[in-house]
Parts: structure tokens; C-alpha cells; sequence
């Protein structure tokens, strides 16, 4: 699913948004999860959208990289 519209209107009607990759972040500090990457190559795989120089940065940040 495609959901740039409903994130633009969010965030101009000032409600937060927490993206995907995010969560997955979070969770792997709190020690929730052990691979961020396992998780976002599962995505990718069935069409989630990241640019490749952010999946890079998050891996690069989280040592995974």
C-alpha cells in the first residue's frame, strides 16, 4: 500500500507519523528484535519502498551494514 497521501495529510494536520523503518529501529534498541536488515529485506521483497541510501544509513547506524 501506497501511503504518501495519507502521510502528507497527517503531518499537515500536525499528527505524528512513525514510518516502518522506524518501528524496526526502535525495537532492535530495546532489544526486541535482533536484525533490522532480516526485517527490511523481508519488505523490500514484497515491494515496500525504501530509498537505498537510507536503508543504507539505518544498516550503517545499527552496525548491520
Amino acid at each position: 500500500m501506497d501511503d504518501r497521501r495519507a502521510v502528507f495529510y497527517a503531518r499537515a494536520l500536525g499528527i505524528p507519523v512513525v514510518r516502518t523503518p522506524m518501528v524496526y529501529i526502535t525495537a532492535n534498541r530495546r532489544g526486541l528484535i535482533r536484525s533490522v536488515r532480516e526485517k527490511l529485506d523481508r519488505l523490500r521483497e514484497q515491494g515496500f519502498w525504501l530509498k537505498q541510501a537510507d536503508y543504507e544509513t539505518i544498516l550503517r547506524e545499527l552496525g548491520e551494514l
